[in-house]
């Protein structure tokens, strides 16, 4: 097996001299400098969500015009994965695809775009570009759509699930003249207001409070929900790129050991499977794209960028070398060798600075901004710190450049007239390390309360009455273990009038309470889809507003009447 490498005359180049700490902000400079699209190749999906971590953080520092928004390309679901993990990767695939459509539509090499995949998924199968392209529903404020045929499209098209309430990916609601849609391309819900059969507004909504949060958009589209189990695949990633790609290679010295799968191929044989060399090869034929690879030690063995690659070394480093260290010792030794550190190391930043480096402290959170401020403000030979910028954010680890004389590496404005550039987090100087990131979560989730979201089964005996939120009172049956799209899944069965059962997923419990009731005789179960239980709730919320307007009332004449004017607290009292 020989690794896989660029083919002469590609536009490549190898950045050496660039530590991981540094990844983000390089990509953060590029893409202010460079717009269009970019795909990231890492190894995993778990790198590639630290390195958009730090791409956002990045943004956040440099106070970023346009912020942009990572987007993932995940590798297909293994036929083992359990189904929410499955629903999730197939979300984020379908997600990265529409994008890519939706920039085919626009001048595609200046549209901004970034998007984290692994070589073993852009080699993947994918949907066919017409199949999702032809199937997606494009909603647009001011226009008139038919609203029974949406309705349809929803269901039987797009193949989204009709819900009491629009929760998670995939599900719609109707009420009245609002439709509230998740497509599985977006990040969260949007509510669609019509006005007649003319879209008025489209607004976002969060799906735990089901309450309009956010500024209304002019556009949605709504992506068909392709499960990569069952839709056909036959389609190749490349096919969804319709101009010239910069692809970027982070730890390219050391991806083909971590994925030699696809990034290594004989040289007698065919492969059963594709390898980058596939992708390589498809997009010489007639684009023209940009590689770019990122390392910090040029060791000779650059993986895709071989020798023919352009070298371009830059002078970042890593602030390992200058900050405290972890120390096993206990009590007051401790504390004195850790002081002595933190001051030697912040010394050493207000020397940087002192030359001319532009100087940045990221703090996680308004506490540990404020603790620093307040440290350096105790330490008057430290006090000149205090004049560097400090900011709110997340960011995993420091770094600097220095550039002296020569160009700056990075394209920020704030840089000119400045050596060099400094940037520290809080974890670096108290001693606290932040290895990883938590999981950024890229939709919104409804988020109920234990008392809302399951009702206490251990409590709950075959034949108790409850009361669903759409559908009325009905009977408790137990609960079942039932087929969903292939998958084993466990529902609550809940008999309605004339003995109709129906199914409820286990996650759709907050839609069940308990029945409460007044009288000793068993209340009537409700019809499934009849009217009734619409005229009772109707008539409650009726008999809601009248008890409200008697306590407005109420307040009124009270507020009417003069107060009393108690005396001042003495000093016994306070």
């Amino acid at each position: 097996m020989k690794p896989i490498e660029l083919p002469p005359g590609t536009d490549a180049t190898l950045f050496t001299g660039v530590p991981p700490a540094a990844y983000g902000a390089w990509l953060a400079s590029m893409l202010e400098k460079s717009p269009g699209p970019w795909v990231i190749l890492g190894p995993n999906m778990g790198a590639l969500e630290a390195l958009a971590q730090d791409f956002r953080a990045h943004q956040t520092l440099t106070h970023a015009k346009n912020p942009l928004q990572p987007y993932f390309f995940p590798e297909a679901a293994q036929e083992d994965a359990l189904p929410k993990q499955r629903f999730e990767i197939d979300c984020d695939r379908l997600t990265a695809l529409s994008k890519l459509l939706e920039i085919s539509s626009k001048a595609w090499s200046t549209t901004p775009c970034i998007l984290f995949s692994t070589p073993a998924a852009v080699v993947g199968a994918c949907p066919t570009t017409q199949t999702l392209g032809t199937k997606k529903i494009t909603l647009l404020k001011g226009k008139s759509i038919d609203f029974e045929s949406l309705k349809v499209s929803l269901n039987t098209d797009l193949g989204y699930d009709h819900e009491v309430l629009c929760e998670a990916p995939g599900q719609y609601a109707i009420r009245g003249g609002l439709i509230d849609i998740y497509p599985p391309n977006a990040d969260r819900p949007y509510r669609v207001d019509l006005f007649g059969n003319e879209i008025e507004s489209i607004r976002p909504f969060d799906p735990s409070t089901q309450r309009s949060s956010g500024n209304s958009i002019s556009q949605l589209t709504l992506a068909p929900l392709l499960y990569s189990a069952n839709s056909v695949q036959t389609a190749a990633f490349w096919n969804y790129l319709k101009g010239p790609v910069r692809w970027v290679v982070p730890w390219s010295t050391t991806l083909a050991m971590e994925a030699p799968k696809h990034l290594k191929a004989p040289t007698t044989i065919d492969l059963p499977y594709a390898t980058l060399k596939d992708l390589i090869d498809a997009r010489s034929t007639d684009q023209r794209d940009a590689w770019y690879g990122l390392t910090e030690l040029d060791t000779g063995e650059s993986g895709l960028f071989g020798k023919t690659a352009a070298r371009v070394e830059l002078t970042f480093e890593s602030l390992e070398p200058y900050r405290p260290g972890v120390h096993t010792d206990l009590g007051l030794e401790r504390m004195e060798i850790e002081r002595e550190q933190r001051e030697r190391f912040l010394n050493q930043v207000l020397q940087w600075q002192q030359s001319g480096h532009k100087v940045i402290f990221a703090c996680n959170n308004k506490g540990e901004l404020k603790r620093l401020q307040e440290y350096l403000e105790e330490n008057p030979k430290l006090n000149a710190l205090l004049k560097a910028d400090f900011s709110q954010v997340n960011l995993r680890e420091g770094f600097r450049v220095y550039w002296g004389q020569e160009p700056c590496p990075l394209s920020w404005s704030f840089l000119e007239g400045f050596i060099g550039f400094v940037v520290l987090t809080d974890a670096e100087i108290f001693g606290r390390y932040r290895n990883t990131v938590p999981k950024q979560k890229r939709r919104s989730e409804a988020q109920h309360k234990a008392v809302d979201q399951l009702l206490d089964f251990s409590e709950l005996v075959d034949g108790d009455h409850l009361v669903h939120l759409q559908h009325g009172i009905c009977r408790y049956r137990g609960l079942q273990d039932i087929n969903v799209r292939g998958s084993r899944e466990t529902v609550i069965s809940l008999e309605f009038e004339d003995s109709v059962l129906l199914h409820l997923p286990l996650h759709e419990s907050h839609l069940v309470t308990r029945y409460v009731g007044f009288q000793k005789a068993s209340p009537r179960l409700a019809k499934l889809g009849g009217n009734t239980w619409e005229k009772t709730k109707r008539a409650a919320e009726k008999a809601s507003f009248d008890f409200a307007a008697k306590l407005l009332q109420v307040q009124a004449q009270r507020a009417d009447e003069p107060g009393f004017a108690f005396s001042e607290d003495y000093p016994w009292q306070q």
